[in-house]
């Protein structure tokens, strides 16, 4: 039997109406084949849900350990961003998206501990506290900027409180995570990637100060918990290790939660009987709508292994050393893995069912204070107010450029009492 070739990548994952509504070219796929390739960034695609679990729980053969251009070294980045990077404390391989190996675990657990049910709990009175102040603030029109005046300083402020960040730096810490999204996405030219890589240093030496300060006074938050652990009850973690793991907490912390709550905000102006129902059902309709965007917004399109060995994936030969981009929000709708999967359905038996927090080994460790956030700021704002409106056009909407995340930078909109 002979080998298949993979079907062609037919789209740019980074065009503007691709991250708008990427659905159509999803099915389009799914029709197609399980695998593609796109020959401009040579990355072979996979899409199907099954396969991306598989590839997920089997990291002997696939590995997260992927150098890219905007991985998470200086290996792939042009010379004048790799001299500026190799000055700071260097990019170990710690939690999130960049180890498969025994450590993996240790670090995982050290973050599940700062994670604890407790610290979600005290994040959750933080998240009602600030988004009532958010909602008292907004003008008598009701008509806002939702990223600025909602989303960004409700995710921002959470999670720089627990990173013991004072919140005169929410605007500087809000350039630099733009900036770590930058050396990220995987597309960005050398002069932005000069400019981001100055403010990772900046980034860097702020937040180990951070941690300095932690360690002679601890306090009742994360970075007091991750700086004061032991890296399998032996040692303190170094400042490499350190800022690894902060670093990871503090963009995916963010980025990835607000992201998910402009598309909620989004959905609702769309289909405004769904508002309807929220107020009607209270949270447990909430908690189906929070999954349901969850998997259909997808903030995290997809991630990146790397073929440790000469494999197949339904027929389609990939060579080792090849790149695999797994694209979670082609498995999200999935025909085989989901009933009506392009509708938000709030009455799905499963709804957590999808891949948005990733699978296996590398399942988001902050899932749980993500899910807290987005059912806690939906539950105060469908509780304030009777409906939402889209005060623009989406066709006027700007994303983040970025290969990966689907990342709408501002949505005008006019909540009505």
């Amino acid at each position: 039997m002979h080998a298949k070739e993979p079907q062609p990548l037919g789209f740019r994952a980074t065009d503007p109406t691709n991250h708008l509504d990427p659905h159509d070219n999803y099915a389009q796929m799914h029709n197609q084949s399980p695998v593609f390739f796109d020959s401009e960034r040579e990355l072979y695609w996979v899409v199907r849900n099954d396969l991306i679990r598989y590839i997920n729980t089997n990291p002997q053969i696939f590995s997260s350990n992927v150098e890219l251009f905007g991985g998470t070294g200086i290996v792939g980045y042009p010379k004048s961003v790799q001299e500026i990077r190799s000055r700071g404390v260097g990019h170990g391989d710690t939690l999130i998206t960049n180890n498969d190996a025994d450590s993996h675990r240790a670090y995982k657990e050290i973050v599940q501990r700062a994670l604890a049910p407790r610290r979600v709990l005290m994040f959750e009175t933080q998240t009602q506290d600030l988004a009532h102040q958010l909602i008292h603030a907004f003008p008598e029109s009701g008509e806002i900027d939702f990223s600025s005046q909602f989303a960004v300083p409700l995710t921002f402020t959470v999670i720089c409180r627990q990173l013991g960040i004072e919140e005169a730096m929410l605007a500087t810490f809000k350039k630099w995570s733009d900036s770590i999204d930058v050396l990220l996405s995987n597309m960005a030219e050398e002069e932005a990637l000069i400019s981001a890589a100055h403010d990772e240093l900046a980034l860097q030496q702020y937040m180990l100060q951070r941690c300095e300060l932690r360690r002679k006074d601890p306090k009742e938050d994360v970075i007091s918990d991750i700086v004061t652990a032991r890296f399998k009850g032996e040692r303190p973690l170094n400042d490499t290790e350190l800022f690894g793991i902060l670093n990871q907490l503090f963009v995916a912390g963010n980025e990835s939660t607000r992201s998910t709550l402009m598309g909620a905000i989004y959905y609702l102006t769309q289909q405004p009987e769904i508002f309807d129902q929220i107020r009607d059902g209270g949270q447990p309709v909430i908690k189906v709508f929070v999954e349901e965007v969850l998997r259909m917004w997808s903030a995290v399109q997809g991630l990146y292994r790397r073929a440790l060995h000469d494999t197949e994936i339904e027929g389609v030969m990939i060579p080792k050393g090849a790149k695999i981009h797994i694209r979670y929000g082609a498995a999200n709708i999935d025909p085989d893995a989901f009933t009506n999967p392009r509708q938000i359905d709030l009455t799905r038996a499963q709804p957590r069912g999808h891949l948005s927090f990733g699978y296996g080994i590398h399942h988001c460790v902050g899932a749980a204070l993500a899910r807290q956030e987005l059912v806690t700021a939906i539950d105060l704002l469908t509780t304030k107010f009777s409906k939402v409106t889209l005060e623009q056009s989406p066709s006027d909407f700007h994303f983040f450029s970025s290969y990966h995340l689907r990342c709408l930078e501002s949505m005008r909109v006019k909540f009505w009492t």
